[in-house]
């Protein structure tokens, strides 16, 4: 028999391979060198290598380029997605701006026609008359108008209306019950109309029938403390940021001005 030594460790080794020829030995080792148990010497073990540490050896990580044009491609497309919300952000607060200028225009006129459309000739006190006065930039009258008493219900009552263009704003106040006989008191004025770059108050003191308000005759004033004008005109333009200027006129038909007797 022969007998392969092997130091220490590996001495049992030597009853592994004992009892075989020198060519069986050999092929011995080389099957034992495969299977990664002895090194090519035969005198010390080979390194296994597992599963995981096979996985790890078999991924690749990027290079410098590849996570540079990585980052450029990432920023671009931030860069890109950040300004169409921007520019949709920025459309969406103009067009919303307009609808709510356009809204509170829209509200703004029809209260003012429904004031001249109740107005009337107060004469209940011939030392203090109430009448129509008016000219380019304010204007006064007696109208109905809806309040609300303490028991929450509305109704309706006379009053004196103010109407007065100031600085860019259309002003608007109103006296009800006795403080409209009241001379010495003047009318706390609120902001009706905002943002207008110019405006004014048209009247016709025409006697005719007619209903057609380019077939009036206009003037900037009105004087006849005996009667009503046939017709009231607002004109004005409002600023409107990045956008272009609303220009509105207003014209209301004042029904009781030319009404048959």
């Amino acid at each position: 028999m022969i007998f392969l030594k092997v130091p220490g460790r590996f001495a049992g080794a030597k009853r592994f391979l004992s009892g075989f020829t020198p060519l069986e030995i050999k092929r011995r080792r080389r099957l034992t060198v495969a299977r990664g148990n002895l090194s090519l010497t035969g005198l010390a073990p080979l390194k296994t290598i597992g599963k995981s540490e096979r996985r790890m050896m078999s991924l690749t990580g990027f290079t410098l380029i590849e996570a540079l044009l990585a980052i450029g491609v990432g920023v671009l497309v931030l860069t890109s997605a950040y300004s169409s919300l921007r520019v949709g952000w920025l459309s969406y607060r103009r067009l919303n701006s307009q609808a709510h200028i356009y809204q509170n225009l829209r509200n703004g006129l029809s209260i003012f026609a429904k004031d001249l459309r109740n107005s009337f000739l107060f004469d209940a006190s011939d030392e203090y008359p109430i009448v129509f006065s008016g000219n380019s930039k304010e204007m006064s009258f007696v109208s109905l108008v809806v309040s609300r008493n303490e028991e929450g219900e509305t109704y309706a009552g006379a009053a004196r209306v103010f109407y007065k263009i100031e600085g860019n704003s259309l002003l608007r106040a109103y006296l009800k019950g006795r403080d409209m006989f009241n001379q010495s008191l003047s009318p706390e004025y609120e902001v009706f109309l905002s943002n207008i770059s110019e405006a004014g108050f048209l009247y016709s003191a025409s006697s005719g029938k007619s209903s057609q308000t380019d077939q009036l005759n206009w003037k900037d004033s009105f004087e006849d403390e005996a009667a009503l004008p046939q017709a009231v005109r607002l004109k004005l333009t409002q600023k409107v940021d990045d956008a272009k200027d609303i220009i509105s006129a207003k014209s209301v038909i004042l029904k009781k001005s030319y009404s048959d007797e």
